[in-house]
């Protein structure tokens, strides 16, 4: 995996440029960010466990818990990591950790069974007399941003988010200088063609495509029944 001043040398050469003064500016690594990001917005936006992390917490009195933190506890996740809470589940009885249900704020008044709220960064849980427990937060995790020359870009479809970086950056640098960016384009839809058509085939065991529509239940093709 390319680190960030790696990929700058990349784009000089993509660009047949010889200095190199410009490219180590803020705006360009700026730039390589925001595509490293945008590549990976291609990725979640097919199979989001390439990013799921975990976080647990206690809550010991009252019915919520503040999950999200610009400066975090080892029970919070870090502002700037993190994207949207995909799974909630709460330590039963039985010592497993099970799901809970999501509720709306205008479900809560009516709540029975034991839920959840998200609310802005706080976890509620409900009924609150029923809270006290331990939790574990699945999330879907933002990458780390890029600032530093040593900073790792993660590329998990085989050198793509790499190759997608190159050519953005190196459209929009066309595009600064007034000239024709369309060859990088080009290059550029071919490789986010590339991203989205490999990203949703990451677990061959999970298969998108239902094979059998015959009655009740529906059976993608491992023979697994849906319903």
């Amino acid at each position: 995996m390319a680190t960030l001043a790696e990929v700058r040398t990349a784009i000089l050469f993509a660009l047949d440029e010889a200095d190199a003064d410009w490219a180590t500016s803020a705006n360009v690594t700026r730039m390589v960010d925001r595509a490293y990001r945008a590549a990976w917005d291609i990725i979640l936006a097919k199979y989001e466990d390439y990013a799921v992390s975990t976080k647990t917490f206690t809550i010991s009195s009252g019915n919520s818990h503040t999950l999200i933190a610009d400066t975090p506890s080892a029970s919070q996740i870090a502002r700037t990591s993190f994207y949207k809470l995909r799974m909630l589940q709460r330590e039963m009885s039985d010592g497993k950790y099970h799901a809970l249900e999501s509720y709306s704020l205008e479900q809560a008044s009516a709540v029975e069974d034991l839920g959840y709220m998200f609310l802005g960064d706080v976890v509620y849980i409900e009924p609150s007399e029923d809270a006290a427990a331990d939790y574990r937060a699945w999330y879907i995790a933002i990458p780390t941003a890029l600032s530093a020359d040593g900073d790792v870009l993660v590329d998990p479809v085989a050198g793509a988010i790499e190759q997608h970086v190159i050519d953005e950056v190196c459209a929009r640098l066309k595009v600064k200088d007034e000239l024709d960016p369309g060859a990088h384009m080009a290059l550029l839809a071919r490789t986010e063609e590339r991203i989205s058509r490999m990203a949703q085939h990451r677990d061959a065991g999970r298969p998108r495509k239902v094979s059998d529509v015959r009655g009740t239940t529906l059976r993608f093709r491992t023979g697994r029944d849906l319903l």
